[in-house]
């Protein structure tokens, strides 16, 4: 304090009264010094009077009462005279740092003292204060020890510190002005990385805080600053070592630059990502110019030229290109934060997805077991798992950017994954390289599907788009994904002890039937053998250990493969096997104690014999249920083993000769039955009775296994009689076995089978069939149409829109030819099945459809070839649609109804319906089908125009089901058509009915009524048919009513005030 007060007195005894002048100098003795030192040309005294006078001001900077000295001081260092001197020793030769140090250190202090006071003053000299800093921000090597921090301190360190005071002390205009100085920036930022650890977190602090985060400083100079340049060499401090030797500064500077990137790259106010808003036009255009609505092929999709230039990305010209020249110096597979960067950065700017991949071409993929090929699997597998989302919505909203499909397609099977290097890699010796690929495809397909969801979920584009958008996507991903047949040799060639392999491709199997089943149906892929070893492997694992864990993935997804496959051959048993797959379930299913996989197999097998016709599901309880119960029986008493040979026996003689069984069927006259059809029957019980008596007389089964054998067939025959079987078919096939020299104890237990025997309840299968009863076939109701209208409901009394027919349909065609199928209405059903609600049913229906067109092709059926057109434009239609929603039910109607036209030359549409399906090979989603050429056009018979209206009305009737139904009928104005046929003197009142029928059916789905009563009129449409005493007059009134009740009461009101219920009172049903 005493040396304090002494330097309080001395200062105070030098203060100015007046300004500081040329003349007025503070501390002359010392200025005189300094000049005496620079015309002699003394270093000495060049580099220690700054040193000094550098000294002086830190030690006065933190006394209040000291202020005005150190002002004094630093406006006469500012003077022209003494700048001239810093000048000329920021400019000495390199060899003298102590000089060149001293200066920059004393400049330092005059910037910094009392909050940068004076800081615009010395930026206003800047000819001479800033003069060799260029310079001097090179000069790393020479170094001198400050006595001041008693450290090694080199030129570009003073200088480094001079830059950052300012950046940190000047206002907003001098601050955009030095960094708009790229000479200076850029020496500042060149040998960044050789800077000590604590001088690189200071600048990385700085720049954060006082250039990215001041929202006063201009956008502009932030862009000035952080050139392409300037950001490589800041990510250069990635591989940041301050001794030679990694240690905790190097991560704590990796991370402080990661975040300072991070936030450079993905925030638009930082100066470098344009926003995605600034160069936005109307949505509209930038759809069209995204769907390429000018090509020539709806599916196709820009995915750009490989050897497009900067700037322009694949499909566009890139607007952020200071980014996307960036993007390609970071190095993603040798670093995990220039990882997480780069995925950052795409996320922020999607068009720049196409443009990376399109100018990365340094790295091919080509299959090579290095660290390199590793990590850049790892990045693309992170830019696979990136939100699909928000890439979408992000792009797609911005006119002459990359199109919306090119860039998620890159964010779902980038660039140089192609189908030729995906497939080598597949076929490659080491499972690392293949598994690696194997997560690719398979986190590929799940974005995949996210991505068709969310483009078919988007209200801001017309849905004619959007299905065109998902179909080029669709195709796309085929063009570059591998062949199935690629995936299945990898799967047939993986041994069975690579669980965690095997897991991974029968997982990538399914992602290719649920996601893709265009790509998945054009392969023949028959796993029964697969299917038989996974669950026999599964049954000799330990429980709970990971082997078992992986084996029943593998046999889940095997399941789902199995259900999707139409080359599954079920019942054939391979020569190392002992089973066939369809027993091998029987037996899981028993045997497992796991009850999601208790429950999909029991599907599958249901399934698989509704396909077959083995087992009867005619019943409330279908009989499989009935077959399960019966082994589970023998199961817990330890006696199954020997039932299951003798069942897959059993059924593999029925499969290839089902005509015979069918014959051995007790005949209903022969055993005194008349007058009604016999109940369901399973064919397989036939077999296994037929079969009896070549086990019994086997010399080489012992009595016990005979025994345990017949206990489980008579189970399963009284079980059959407990579900609702045939009980007379039932009695004569328990005959049937107990004929022979059998032993006396299986006669016995065949004797008592059919009594009083309650099969187990199966609570998954009641509460199916109770959900899906058996349900009135669309043959049924097409066949003759004067019965159509009695059978249709009272328009008043529906309850619900049209049932789909249920999964029975998927199989039923198979038992019948061609022809019969057709004309028997099965194959109408199976068409139908494309409109359900879940997904599988939708694509086994798509897949039974395109066997019936081969078996149809190869049969000499006289009417295949119109048949197969229809069936086959069927399915192109529907290819894009199934798996993302299902198929409209006005055009599942169309089809089912045509396929009767077909099957009849003589009807009356024969010739309308063919000129149809040769005008092109798929159908408008969001119109009904021949509508013109019925209601609009004369008829090709001229007695025929109520049969085609007669016709037309039931295709309506039955194709409202959705809402999506009632909204295509009023585009295409299907309502006010009917209105006009029903307000027609020529029609006749069953058509009246009919159309009102058609109207009661609409006000059964959701809107359906408001939409009526808003768009058309029906309230006063009603009141003038009620005026003219319409013969329908009742159901009229009965009609309008329920359209008032069912519809939306808030919005009616809002859009007729009072009428609605006024005119209610109108109605009143008489």
């Amino acid at each position: 304090m005493k040396l304090l007060s002494i330097l309080h007195e001395y200062l105070k005894a030098h203060n100015l009264t007046t300004e500081v002048s040329q003349d007025e100098l503070f501390l002359p003795e010392i200025m005189q010094t300094w000049s005496f030192a620079a015309e002699s040309n003394d270093d000495h005294l060049l580099a220690l009077v700054p040193t000094v006078l550098t000294l002086f001001l830190r030690m006065i900077s933190p006394n209040v009462q000291l202020r005005n000295s150190g002002l004094q001081l630093c406006k006469t260092v500012l003077l022209t005279p003494h700048l001239r001197i810093l000048a000329r020793g920021m400019s000495a030769i390199p060899s003298k740092p102590g000089i060149i140090c001293g200066c920059l250190q004393l400049l330092v202090e005059v910037v910094s003292f009392d909050g940068g006071v004076l800081a615009n003053r010395v930026y206003a000299e800047r000819e001479l204060s800033f003069r060799s800093l260029v310079r001097n921000l090179a000069l790393h090597d020479t170094s001198i020890k400050d006595y001041i921090e008693d450290v090694q301190i080199s030129a570009r360190r003073c200088a480094v510190r001079f830059l950052l005071a300012n950046l940190v002390l000047q206002g907003v205009v001098n601050k955009a002005d030095l960094l708009d100085h790229r000479s200076i920036t850029s020496a500042w930022m060149k040998d960044i990385k050789d800077d000590s650890s604590e001088e690189v977190m200071q600048s990385l602090e700085i720049v954060h805080k006082h250039v990215v985060r001041d929202d006063a400083l201009q956008r502009r100079a932030k862009t000035s600053l952080f050139t392409e340049w300037v950001l490589g060499r800041l990510a250069t401090l990635y591989g940041y070592i301050p001794t030679g030797l990694a240690g905790p500064a190097a991560s704590a500077v990796r991370e402080r630059v990661h975040r300072l990137l991070l936030l450079i790259c993905t925030e638009s106010k930082a100066g470098v990502l344009f926003p995605q808003n600034s160069v936005r036009a109307d949505a509209a255009q930038d759809i069209a110019s995204e769907l390429n609505l000018h090509s020539n092929r709806a599916d196709e999709i820009d995915v750009g030229d490989p050897t497009t230039g900067a700037g322009d990305g694949p499909s566009g010209p890139v607007h952020n290109l200071r980014l996307a020249a960036f993007a390609l110096h970071l190095r993603p597979h040798s670093d995990s934060l220039q990882r997480d960067l780069l995925l950052n950065v795409f996320r922020a700017a999607p068009e720049l997805l196409p443009d990376y991949f399109s100018q990365k071409r340094a790295f091919s993929f080509d299959p090579k077991m290095t660290a390199t090929w590793i990590g850049y699997c790892a990045f693309i597998h992170a830019v696979i798992q990136m939100p699909v989302a928000e890439t979408y919505h992000r792009s797609k909203s911005t006119p002459s950017q990359p199109s919306a499909t090119s860039i998620v397609i890159e964010s779902i099977l980038p660039q140089p994954l192609t189908q030729k290097v995906l497939a080598r890699c597949l076929h490659q010796s080491s499972p690392l390289i293949s598994l690696f690929v194997v997560r690719l495809l398979i986190a590929a397909f799940k974005k995949l599907a996210a991505a068709l969801q969310v483009i078919g979920s988007d209200s801001s584009v017309p849905s004619y788009s959007s299905e065109r958008m998902a179909s080029g996507l669709v195709n796309e991903f085929c063009r570059r994904c591998p062949k199935m047949k690629d995936v299945i040799t990898l799967f047939r060639s993986t041994a069975e002890t690579q669980d965690l392999q095997r897991e991974a491709i029968t997982r990538l199997l399914t992602m290719y039937y649920d996601v893709t089943p265009q790509v998945a149906f054009d392969e023949l892929f028959d796993i029964s053998v697969s299917l038989s070893q996974a669950t026999n492997g599964l049954a000799s694992k330990v429980a709970g250990n990971q082997a078992a864990a992986f084996q029943s993935l593998e046999l889940e997804h095997l399941l789902r493969v199995a259900a999707g496959t139409p080359n599954m051959r079920w019942t054939h048993k391979a020569e190392h096997l002992e089973l066939s797959p369809f027993v091998t379930l029987l037996k899981l299913y028993v045997e497992s104690d796991n009850l999601p996989l208790r429950q999909r197999v029991r599907a599958l097998l249901e399934g698989v014999s509704g396909e077959t016709q083995l087992l009867q599901a005619e019943t409330t309880v279908p009989a499989v249920d009935a077959l399960l119960a019966s082994l589970q029986e023998a199961h817990k008493s330890g006696s199954a083993a020997g039932s299951y040979s003798f069942l897959d026996n059993a059924i593999s003689r029925f499969i290839r000769r089902p005509v015979y069984y069918e014959d051995l069927l007790p005949d209903p006259k022969a055993i005194g039955q008349t007058g009604t059809d016999p109940g369901p029957v399973s064919r397989i019980l036939v077999a296994l009775a037929e079969q009896w008596p070549h086990l019994y007389r086997l010399d080489t089964l012992d009595a016990s296994h005979k025994l345990a054998t017949a206990k489980t067939l008579a189970k399963f025959l009284g079980y059959c009689r407990s579900i609702g079987e045939d009980a007379t078919s039932l009695a004569c096939l328990r005959a049937l076995l107990m004929c022979g020299a059998q032993p006396a104890a299986c006669k016995a237990v065949f004797k008592a089978a059919l009594e009083n025997v309650e099969m187990p309840p199966s609570p998954h299968s009641i509460a199916e069939r109770v959900l899906d009863p058996p349900k009135r076939g669309v043959a049924t109701a097409l066949v003759d149409p004067s019965l159509q209208v009695e059978a249709l409901p009272d328009p008043v009394d529906e309850e619900g829109p049209a049932p789909i027919p249920s999964t029975k349909a998927l199989f039923r065609w198979t038992n019948k030819d061609v022809q019969e199928a057709a004309e028997d209405g099965d194959l109408g059903e199976l068409v139908m099945c494309l409109c359900a609600d879940e997904l599988s049913t939708r694509v086994q229906a798509w897949s039974a459809l395109s066997k019936f067109v081969v078996r149809l092709e190869a049969s000499s059926y006289i009417e295949k070839e119109m048949l197969a057109l229809l069936i086959q434009e069927t399915i192109h239609t529907a290819k894009d649609v199934i798996h993302r929603r299902p198929f409209p039910t006005f055009l599942g109607s169309f089809a089912s109804h045509a396929i009767l036209v077909e099957a009849d030359p003589q009807h009356v549409l024969y010739a309308k319906l063919n000129k149809f399906l040769h005008a092109g090979p798929t159908w408008d989603l969001e119109r009904v089908p021949l509508i013109r050429a019925i209601l609009l056009s004369p008829p090709e018979k001229d007695d025929s125009t109520l049969a085609e209206l007669e016709w037309f009305l039931g295709l309506l009737y039955q194709g409202l089901r959705t809402p999506e139904d009632v909204n295509a009928y009023r585009h295409g104005s299907v309502f006010e058509r009917c209105l006009i046929s029903y307000s027609s003197l020529h029609t006749p009142d069953r058509l009246k009915r009919r159309i009102l029928q058609v109207v009661g059916r609409a006000t059964a789905v959701d809107g359906g009524s408001t939409t009526l009563l808003t768009r058309f009129g029906l309230l006063s449409w009603g009141q003038a048919r009620l005026a003219l005493d319409d013969t329908n007059n009742r159901l009229l009134r009965r009609l309008t009513a329920r359209l008032c009740e069912t519809g939306d009461q808030q919005r009616l009101l809002l859009w007729s005030g009072e009428e609605v219920s006024t005119s209610l009172n109108d109605f009143a049903i008489v």
